[in-house]
């Protein structure tokens, strides 16, 4: 750990972490040359023979349509009853990225309710309902929520929402979301047509095709689930005279069939 945590100092785009499920070491990256690198520095450098299993596509998960949902949870805590209830909704949005949080102003409402109800909501949007990946591409709004001096508490705010975002989640017809990469292929001209073949085998869509001296540039978002051992195939395909670049672009809903099949390897 101590080799990863060195290397993730120098390398900001490498993520450590360790499973709480089977405690295994997880390392994040920009793609598969780039771990495939950091397994080398491990070996050479630090001497370090790890056992690496093979790269793993880190999925998101995001809503087709807007829901709404209200919850309610009480609790009892030294003979004294306590209880509250949040009214909110989740709202599909263009806007890539982590959900946008909002949470209906009040006036008399101390600013500790406010901090319990955004902390559960950044909580509850880091795990969607059909696997457990991050959310992205929507917005959550709280729009009403209960203010009693007498029934104030923190852990039922913080309950409420939790289960609040998940139903409302769960009527929204949620999706999983695979990330697609920005990838530019340097080859032969009498080469191209069979990577732009190639592209279209892997669910992909080619952007452009442009002269580069004497040699054609193929511009192509492509999921990063179909592009493992790519560099390997497009050298294959040209006679070894193609090479590749890629960088991630964004999420795209996961096809329905594929999707049944990834929830149910995980």
């Amino acid at each position: 750990m101590q080799s990863l945590n060195r290397l993730a100092m120098e390398d900001p785009s490498l993520r450590v972490s360790t499973s709480e499920e089977t405690g295994q070491v997880l390392i994040s990256g920009m793609g598969e040359l780039h771990l495939q690198i950091i397994a080398d520095r491990l070996l050479r450098e630090f001497k370090v023979q790890a056992n690496i299993g093979k790269p793993q596509v880190s999925y998101r998960e995001s809503i087709v349509k807007s829901a709404a949902a209200r919850e309610e949870f009480s609790r009892a805590m030294n003979n004294k009853n306590f209880s509250a209830w949040v009214a909110l909704k989740v709202v599909a949005s263009d806007e890539r990225g982590a959900p946008a949080l909002d949470i209906v102003k009040k006036a008399n409402v101390p600013a500790n309710v406010f901090a319990a109800l955004r902390e559960s909501l950044e909580g509850a949007v880091g795990s969607g309902p059909l696997c457990g990946y991050p959310l992205v591409n929507l917005k959550v709004e709280v729009t009403d929520f209960s203010y009693d001096p007498q029934l104030v508490d923190e852990v039922c705010y913080k309950v409420a929402v939790a289960n609040a975002v998940r139903a409302a989640l769960e009527k929204a017809a949620p999706v999983m979301m695979e990330p697609f990469m920005k990838v530019e292929v340097v080859v032969p001209p009498e080469s191209s047509g069979t990577i732009v073949s190639d592209v279209n085998s892997r669910r992909g869509r080619v952007l452009g095709l442009d002269a580069r001296g004497h040699l054609q540039v193929v511009q192509a978002e492509i999921p990063l689930a179909e592009l493992f051992g790519y560099e390997t195939d497009i050298r294959s395909l040209s006679q070894g005279r193609a090479s590749s670049t890629m960088q991630f672009s964004h999420y795209e809903p996961v096809p329905k069939n594929l999707q049944d099949k990834i929830m149910g390897l995980v």
